[in-house]
């Protein structure tokens, strides 16, 4: 796939496997030690057909990834646009930003983003990132999630 620029895009999950988690279910966690800066994971997304305010379902609500800060009329009227992730977007464990040791790069027009190490990353360490002081949009509280899926 190539982004609007004609870059190549290369979807890879190839550093990092699924394990259950000590934080919360599930979680990402490295492979191979990952180096500051390095990109982890890079993954599509999905545009919603639904916007914010006729999105009902919480799960959807609460994984979807929400471009929460467009100030466009449309967005005003009828609500965010939502993405949904492949990849593991969306296992990623929440940690406030001072103990995170990756961030994610969302490129909304291109329709993918990028999961990137902010520190050194050992093998078998569990990838974190802060979600953002919205993350369980739209009531800006954190869901108590327990019977999640994950």
């Amino acid at each position: 796939m190539k982004d609007r620029n004609g870059k190549d895009i290369h979807f890879d999950i190839s550093k990092v496997y699924l394990k259950f988690s000590d934080i919360h279910g599930r979680g990402v966690f490295a492979k191979h030690p990952i180096d500051l800066g390095d990109t982890i994971e890079v993954f599509p997304l999905t545009p919603c057909a639904f916007r914010t305010h006729y999105q009902g379902d919480p799960t959807i609500m609460h994984y979807a990834w929400v471009r929460d800060n467009c100030p466009c009329d449309e967005c005003k009227k009828h609500g965010f646009q939502m993405y949904l992730s492949s990849g593991y977007a969306n296992m990623y464990n929440h940690q406030e930003p001072d103990k995170c040791n990756a961030r994610i790069e969302i490129e909304h027009k291109d329709l993918y983003g990028k999961v990137i190490a902010n520190k050194t990353i050992k093998i078998d360490e569990e990838i974190v990132i802060y979600y953002g002081p919205n993350f369980s949009f739209p009531k800006g509280e954190v869901i108590n999630h327990e019977n999640s899926p994950r």
